[in-house]
């Protein structure tokens, strides 16, 4: 027994003995140059819960690496001593948000008033993971609720004190904030604003009320429709185009047929509208009498996926001329209207003085895309390609002399060009290295060609010709790909690219022709490339994801194609397009979604936790199309986004994963309309905040 005893005291005396060996290291870690190590440290120090570490940690929590401060911020979490607290809630303002969520955590550890306090006055103030560990800590409970309803209430005041005492740019700003809440407070202020004389600020209170979502703004905003001035016109079209109110129909049908451009707007707010008989006659009206073009292709456009509508009001228009031709085509062609009628109608316009009305007649032939349609527009192509070859002949017949005359000499030459070339090809290689490191390809530029005699021909000559080249593509006529295939040497960028755009039409072999040129074409080449393959089906695929590929910007529409395609084979070149600039990152995310596949998943997430990345509201929906459970938490960080467009986006996806729980709940306080609306169609009952 005593034996026993005496080996059990050993064993503790070499435990201690041990321990203390461990801290000790753990000390002169402490002092370590090397960040990493001190972190790991201050995380062993807080496992070994000794009160007397507690000094060790504050220092930590000052350490100029975020790496150390928020292992620091972690141990404050495990700490007994209540100075913690204000430790904590100063680490709340961490430049690293890293930092500021591991102290929102640590926080909810503590039961007191006081890390109450902290939460509740950090969360407006935050980022998106705070905000969550906030939301987190609070237990989505009532104290979630007070916080949001707290920044609720700061930007209500914010933007009533802006729109009383701020700049011109604020006020306006501040109007439509205000609008944005929904409240009926807002509703009241903004009404009157619609008379201001400052016409941006009244624009802006319009833009508002339609955001509100308050039809006893509609009366008011049909009244600013008999204005005089165009920008505020459009507002209150886009703000009655959101209220979506039957009685503004007929007002925004007479907008519609207005000379300027906000008649385009006052189309789009019908278009907008839910179909009824009404809507969609007005549509059919303004699609064959507006009077802008831009007003008629957008109700075509509307109508086309409506049933479409009567052609013969259309096509008694096409030979008025002018404005009225050129917007009577446009609807044609957005409303596909492939009759032999109406090719009848169309072809003498291929010939029209009116070089906008010929542009307009060949996009409409081009959009029939019959065989009844190609030879109008292989006239126009013959024709054109003969007075371009006639204008670029040269004016000297005999060759160009190769050597000089008698009595001439070469210039005497240095070794400049040879310096300079030099230096652009150490240049290149730079670049060149510079796109490898980032997964690019760097494309080689088009050598420059130097000209012997300038032709006849100005820039634009080649428009009408490059035009006729695609619209012949989309008639699939046997003589196009021969014809075509030609003019897709051409030196013109515009031909030249208008009859790539037409050989992808064609498909097949003609193909080639598109994928050695994708780095080289205009963003609108591209987009009409996309159409073009997206018509071809699963064949336009591949050429799609070479498209991925070779080019570095302007990628967009070739997303959308391989999303609408459901192109699974596209999944890895859309995965690497998320976080890309602007627009390409929006457009993968949304083809991920539309894809659906569960891999993409951890992509999608990763995307998530970049507050700056683009595409993110895009991303957040494509979760909730894919569903797959494992996306459960990253979107629930996203319900307390610092953007209300993330929130609204999460609450719907959280809605369609099916885990819809109680952390919804709290944002029936939000300030913002669209996310109170989201909540109460997925909870059901009043929000808190009307």
């Amino acid at each position: 027994m005593r034996r026993t005893r005496i080996r059990t005291a050993a064993a503790a005396l070499l435990v201690l003995v041990g321990c203390h060996g461990e801290r000790d290291q753990l000390t002169r870690d402490l002092k370590s140059d090397r960040p990493e190590i001190r972190a790991g440290a201050v995380r062993r120090l807080a496992e070994l819960h000794d009160d007397q570490d507690f000094p060790a940690f504050l220092k930590a929590s000052q350490d100029f690496s975020a790496g150390v401060r928020k292992a620091a911020a972690e141990a404050l979490g495990t700490a007994t001593d209540p100075r913690a607290v204000d430790n904590l809630g100063s680490l709340l303002g961490d430049p690293d948000e890293d930092v500021q969520t591991a102290a929102a955590q640590s926080l909810a550890h503590f039961p007191g008033e006081k890390a109450g306090v902290y939460l509740l006055n950090a969360y407006a103030r935050r980022g998106t993971a705070t905000r969550a560990a906030i939301a987190k800590a609070f237990g989505y409970g009532p104290k979630l609720q007070e916080a949001i309803r707290r920044e609720s209430d700061g930007i209500w005041e914010r933007n009533t004190k802006a729109l009383e005492s701020g700049g011109a740019a604020e006020k306006v700003a501040a109007a439509e904030e205000l609008g944005r809440s929904g409240k009926p407070e807002a509703v009241e202020r903004l009404i009157p604003l619609l008379g201001n004389d400052a016409i941006l600020l009244a624009a802006g209170a319009a833009r508002g009320l339609g955001d509100a979502g308050d039809r006893k703004a509609v009366a008011p905003l049909m009244a600013v429709m008999k204005e005089n001035y165009p920008a505020l016109r459009e507002a209150a079209s886009e703000a009655l185009g959101d209220l979506a109110d039957p009685t503004s129909v007929q007002t925004l049908t007479q907008a519609a047929a207005g000379p300027d451009a906000s008649a385009a707007e006052a189309a789009s707010a019908l278009a907008r509208m839910a179909r009824a008989p009404d809507t969609d006659l007005a549509l059919c009206q303004i699609a064959g009498t507006a009077g802008t073009p831009g007003a008629a292709a957008v109700a075509a456009k509307a109508m086309a996926s409506r049933g479409g509508c009567p052609l013969a009001p259309l096509l008694s228009r096409v030979s008025k001329g002018n404005t009225e031709s050129r917007a009577s085509l446009l609807a044609l062609a957005a409303l596909d209207a492939g009759k032999p009628e109406v090719v009848a109608k169309l072809a003498p316009l291929v010939e029209d003085k009116d070089v906008q009305v010929r542009i307009a007649a060949i996009q409409a032939l081009g959009a029939v895309g019959s065989a009844e349609a190609a030879p109008p527009l292989l006239k126009v192509v013959n024709a054109e390609s003969k007075r371009l070859d006639d204008a670029r002949a040269k004016w000297v017949k005999d060759p160009m002399p190769k050597e000089f005359a008698p009595g001439f000499s070469a210039p005497s030459t240095t070794d400049f060009a040879t310096k300079m070339q030099g230096l652009e090809e150490k240049v290149h290689a730079a670049q060149a290295a510079r796109a490898a490191d980032q997964g690019q390809v760097l494309h080689e530029p088009k050598p420059a060609k130097a000209r012997e005699v300038i032709a006849d021909v100005g820039p634009d000559d080649g428009q009408l010709l490059g035009v006729a080249a695609t619209a012949l593509g989309r008639t699939r006529a046997p003589e196009a790909g021969e014809i075509l295939e030609k003019l897709a040497t051409d030196a013109d960028d515009t031909i030249r690219e208008g009859a790539i755009v037409g050989l992808a039409y064609l498909g097949g072999g003609h193909l080639t022709r598109l994928q050695a040129a994708w780095a080289d074409l205009s963003p609108e080449a591209v987009a009409q490339a996309a159409d073009a393959l997206h018509s071809l089906g699963d064949a336009g695929v591949p050429v799609l994801v070479a498209g991925l590929a070779a080019r570095t910007s302007e990628r967009a529409p070739l997303a959308q194609a391989l999303g609408q395609l459901k192109a699974t084979s596209a999944i890895d070149p859309l995965e690497k397009l998320l976080g890309s600039v602007g627009d390409e990152s929006a457009a993968a995310a949304e083809a991920l979604g539309q894809l659906g596949q569960a891999r993409s998943v951890k992509p999608l997430v990763e995307l998530l936790k970049d507050p700056r990345a683009a595409g993110r509201v895009e991303a957040i929906e494509a979760l909730g199309r894919i569903k797959d459970p494992g996306s459960r938490d990253a979107v629930v960080r996203e319900l307390f986004s610092d953007h209300p467009e993330s929130r609204a986006a999460a609450v719907r996806a959280l809605s369609a994963l099916g885990a819809a729980g109680n952390e919804l709940e709290a944002l029936r306080a939000d300030y913002y309309r669209d996310v109170r609306r989201a909540v109460e169609q997925v909870l059901g009952g009043a929000t808190a905040s009307k």
